[in-house]
């Protein structure tokens, strides 16, 4: 009976590890009013609000930010 009852402990625990993720909801947005922090190949960190991401096939290849009520674009090999 206890081989039982830990043998189904022990399925119970590995099907909420391997199905854990698909509870987790995926970050495909960001928001347009709190401020964004870039990491930029050259060390510079630059803060502002995201104005555009550019996706193609769902690989980043372009963001546009607003700083300083400017709006700078900055590629993806730009980024770190």
């Amino acid at each position: 009976m206890k081989t039982k009852s830990l043998l189904t402990v022990g399925l119970l625990l590995l099907s909420f590890i391997t199905f854990g993720q698909g509870f987790m909801p995926e970050f495909d947005i960001y928001s347009h009013k709190q401020p964004s922090y870039l990491t930029l190949q050259d060390g510079t960190e630059v803060e502002g609000t995201l104005d555009k991401v550019s996706r193609k096939r769902n690989n980043i290849y372009g963001l546009r930010m607003e700083v300083n009520g400017k709006i700078v674009a900055y590629d993806a090999s730009e980024v770190k």
